[in-house]
Formats: structure tokens, sequence, C-alpha cells
């Protein structure tokens, strides 16, 4: 029985380290700006702690988890970066529009496919100064 808590317990410490180890990349990556990343780094840092569990549960186990993990990761890795790539474009034309000095008008005919970005009120700083939320930032 003590070699069962004592080979947990190497478990929980190695997972702590490389835990640390993801949030330091976490947070060079934030630091750069880079775009894009919390999709990856949830699967390296899920990924991770499954491999290092692998020599505490098995590698069938980890094998089994691996598979289930692979396949629930596919739909929402297509959605988020879906979404970053959306976010991305409504972002430019934003800008274009602002040192074209173009109101915005129009703008929902030239992101095709912004389905997604709208929905959840992406991009609509321009859209709700035309439709009079103005006096309201006063």
């Amino acid at each position: 029985m003590a070699k069962f808590w004592q080979g947990f317990g190497w478990v929980l410490a190695i997972d702590f380290i490389y835990a640390l180890g993801v949030a330091w990349l976490t947070r060079y990556l934030d630091e750069k700006k880079v775009e894009g990343q919390t999709y990856s780094l949830v699967v390296l840092g899920v990924a991770g702690v499954v491999i290092v569990a692998g020599s505490w549960i098995g590698w069938v186990e980890v094998a089994r988890l691996a598979v289930a993990f692979a396949v629930a990761a596919v739909p929402m890795g297509v959605e988020y970066y879906q979404r970053v790539v959306i976010d991305k474009d409504i972002e430019v034309i934003a800008m274009k529009e602002m040192v074209d000095g173009n109101s915005g008008k129009g703008r929902e005919a030239r992101v095709q496919g912004c389905n997604c970005g709208r929905s959840r009120g992406y991009g609509r700083g321009a859209d709700a100064v035309e439709e009079g939320d103005a006096g309201k930032q006063e």
C-alpha cells in the first residue's frame, strides 16, 4: 500500500512541475502577443498530464484516454481556430475602416461567414456607434 501512495505522490509532483512549465510558457507567449495559442496549450497541458500519469496508471489506459481526448479535441479545435480567424478578420476590417475614415457601413456584407463572431457580439464597436449608442458613452 505504501508503494501505491509513493507512486501517486511522484506522479502529482511531476505533474505539478510540468504544470509550472506550461504556465511559464503560457505567460511567455502572452507577453510575446502570440495569438491563438490557447487551444494548443490546453492540448499540451492535458497530454503532458496523461503521459506523466501513464507511468502510474498503465500505458493501455493512457492510449484509451489519448484516443478519447483526440476525438473530443477535433470539434473544439476547429471551432476555436475558426473563431480566432474570424475575430482577426473583423479586427483587420475595423482597423482598415478607421484608417480609411469609413464608419463601418457595409461591414456585415464584407465579412463572409462571420456568423460565429456576430453571435458572440465581437466586432460591434463601430456598429454600436452607428445605431445611436454614442450618446451613452459620454
